[in-house]
């Protein structure tokens, strides 16, 4: 599952299973199953066919993918700050 990327070339891609695999490591536990069903199609979406066919499922341009895991992270960020701030003003009676 190697993948060779050039230095002068200006994209890089990597596995489409390791970065399900990341995605999972980060966000499985903390949104709810059908959040990370819609999630993992979307990285299903932004998969190519592997030019060199050696990952059979495809590949992931790494740029698109960390700038879909940022947008993703701040989303649940913002989750975590509204469930605080509700908490915050229910005890605030």
């Amino acid at each position: 599952m190697d993948i060779k990327n050039e230095t002068t070339s200006t994209e890089h891609y990597a596995p489409f299973v390791r970065a399900v695999e990341l995605y999972k490591l980060i966000f499985q536990k903390r949104l709810s199953d059908y959040e990370n069903h819609q999630n993992i199609r979307e990285i299903e979406r932004m998969s190519e066919s592997d030019s060199h066919h050696i990952n059979n499922s495809g590949v992931v341009d790494i740029d698109k993918f960390l700038s879909f895991l940022i947008q993703k992270y701040g989303f649940l960020i913002g989750k975590v700050r509204d469930y605080v701030q509700d908490i915050f003003k229910a005890a605030d009676v």
